[in-house]
């Protein structure tokens, strides 16, 4: 069979507005998953920074004289996180640090977790505060805790955060260790959010798109 330049453009156009319904089913089923375990940090703590970027999550030390890292537990003391081997946290200071997380797409919610904490002799754990943010830099709910003593085996715990009638878009984590405390930060992982589906419209349109340009080739023929 002999493929014309009209077949041919009427397949490319086809394939594109096909990509572009597909693309928007895609993004429209876009889940937030942040257990940073796919960065092998066992020879020593790495910046996540190109991590988050590949997962639409854009990172701002607010606290220069610090580093944020993924660490590997096994490297680290009395943190075991929920899903091994890694979690994040802030190092560096015995100031007050924070960093931020940008989500390129807004989330409905945000949960994520402290993790466990085991020290038979005890240890002091820095003061923390995460909070979210509207796209409007407004901010919405908080959780954290004082500087506080823990012994034993204190389990994982999780939260979850959200801004009632509006959208969570991005996330500050606070902490102080007030000269005191045996590391600098919170220490977190397995952040999960969902992202807001794209409003229908949008996926009539992609679709639309495809009927037209099958419509537009035919009723030139």
């Amino acid at each position: 069979m002999k493929i014309t330049g009209q077949v041919a453009k009427f397949l490319l156009e086809s394939i594109v507005a096909f990509l572009l319904v597909c693309t928007l089913a895609g993004q429209d089923a876009y889940c937030l998953s942040l257990d940073f375990d796919s960065i092998d940090a066992s020879a020593g703590n790495v910046d996540p920074t190109s991590y988050l970027a590949g997962q639409g999550v854009v990172l701002t030390n607010n606290s220069p004289a610090s580093n944020v890292v993924i660490v590997d537990y096994r490297n680290f003391f009395d943190v075991i996180p929920p899903s091994l081997p890694n979690f994040i946290t802030q190092l560096g200071s015995n100031d007050p640090v924070s960093y931020t997380m940008t989500f390129n797409r807004p989330l409905e919610s945000l949960s994520f977790t402290r993790t466990r904490l085991v020290d038979p002799g005890g240890l002091a754990y820095p003061e923390w505060l995460v909070t979210v943010y509207n796209a409007s830099g407004v901010s919405g709910p908080s959780v954290g805790d004082s500087l506080k003593g823990y012994y034993g085996d204190n389990p994982a715990v999780t939260y979850t955060l959200a801004i009632p009638n509006d959208l969570v878009k991005s996330v500050v984590v606070y902490s102080n260790n007030h000269n005191f405390a045996g590391m600098s930060a919170v220490t977190l992982d397995d952040f999960q959010g969902n992202a807001v589906p794209l409003p229908p419209t949008l996926l009539l349109l992609g679709g639309g798109l495809l009927g037209l340009v099958g419509l537009g080739r035919f009723s030139k023929e």
